[in-house]
């Protein structure tokens, strides 16, 4: 029976050991990432879906094998932006859709293809509306101020 237990022991141990040393593969954080925000798009009110996204796509951008990657940046991007949305849709200094837009642009650095060109435009786009949304808002609230 000891040695029964020794064993589980050990290969406990070494489940433990292998789930972190993969958990540490940036492809593995990116892949993790896509599923994760690929998820969140089907269940939008699930947000620890979302906080896992950001979770491993920050992690799988600090290694230098994916902190060139557009792919990597257009992800980070999306996923910012979808906090943006859940979190910070009416905060006009929302951090979130700030870098969110840093991120697109980084994107579009790294990978130039017309089709991730294409989709950091519409992104891009969408960002700079909600921008200009809230700078409107701003206006007719200070007009209102100066017209008392």
């Amino acid at each position: 029976m000891k040695k029964k237990t020794t064993y589980i022991f050990l290969s406990l141990i070494m489940s433990a050991f292998m789930l972190d040393l993969f958990s540490q593969n940036p492809f593995i954080d990116l892949d993790n990432a896509q599923r994760c925000f690929n998820e969140y798009g089907k269940n939008k009110t699930n947000q620890s879906i979302l906080d896992s996204a950001k979770f491993y796509i920050d992690r799988a951008v600090e290694d230098p094998d994916l902190a060139t990657s557009g792919l990597a940046y257009n992800y980070r991007g999306a996923i910012y932006k979808e906090l943006y949305k859940a979190r910070e849709n009416n905060d006009f200094n929302s951090s979130y859709r700030a870098r969110s837009v840093e991120y697109f642009l980084r994107s579009n650095e790294l990978d130039t293809t017309t089709k991730n060109r294409e989709i950091v435009k519409q992104q891009i786009k969408w960002l700079a509306i909600q921008f200009n949304n809230d700078a409107k808002k701003i206006d007719r609230k200070s007009t209102r101020l100066n017209s008392s």
